[in-house]
C-alpha cells in the first residue's frame, strides 16, 4: 500500500478495493429491513445504516481523508445525494452517537429508510455499476463483472 502523506491509490489497489466497494453495495441492496424479532430487526437496521453511511461517503466525498476509497478512483464523479437533511441529521444523531436528539425521532424506522433514503442511494448504485461495466469493463475481472450484473439485476 502507498505510504505517501497524500495517498493516491495505484491501479492494483483500486482493483483490490473494488471488492470492498461491492461488498458495501451488496449489503446495502440485499439486507432485509425486518425480522419477526424486534431485537434482530433493530440489529439488521443498524447494520444496513452503517453500510448506507459508508456508501454516502463513497459517493459524495471528492476529497480523500487519509486512505478513503472514493468513487472518483473509478472515474465516477462524486456528487451530493438528494437525501433530505433530516436523514443526514438522523444518521449523525441516532446511529453512532447517544444523544438527546434521538427523542424527537418517532415512528417506524423502516418507513423513512424505504421512502426517503433507499431510492436515492439505489439510483446512484445503479449508475455507478453501469459506469463500471460500460467504461471500465476491460479493467474488471470476470468475478467482479458477474457480481455487478447480479446486483443490478436484484436491485
Amino acid at each position: 500500500m502507498n505510504n505517501n502523506s497524500e495517498f493516491k491509490p495505484n491501479d492494483d489497489e483500486k482493483r483490490l478495493a473494488l471488492d470492498h466497494v461491492l461488498y458495501e453495495i451488496e449489503m446495502f441492496t440485499a439486507l432485509p429491513i425486518e425480522s419477526a424479532s424486534k431485537l434482530i430487526s433493530n440489529a439488521i437496521i443498524e447494520s444496513y445504516l452503517v453500510h448506507a453511511r459508508v456508501l454516502c461517503d463513497f459517493f459524495q466525498n471528492s476529497n480523500r481523508i487519509k486512505d478513503d476509497i472514493l468513487c472518483s478512483d473509478y472515474g465516477f464523479t462524486a456528487s451530493t445525494l438528494t437525501i433530505p437533511e433530516d436523514i443526514e441529521t438522523r444518521f449523525d444523531k441516532c446511529l453512532a452517537h447517544l444523544t438527546y436528539s434521538r427523542l424527537k425521532y418517532k415512528g417506524d424506522t423502516k418507513t423513512w429508510i424505504y421512502a426517503k433514503f433507499r431510492p436515492h442511494i439505489n439510483e446512484r448504485i445503479k449508475t455507478f455499476l453501469l459506469h463500471l461495466l460500460n467504461k471500465k469493463k476491460d479493467w474488471l475481472n470476470e468475478k467482479v463483472i458477474i457480481k455487478c450484473e447480479y446486483i443490478l439485476k436484484n436491485i
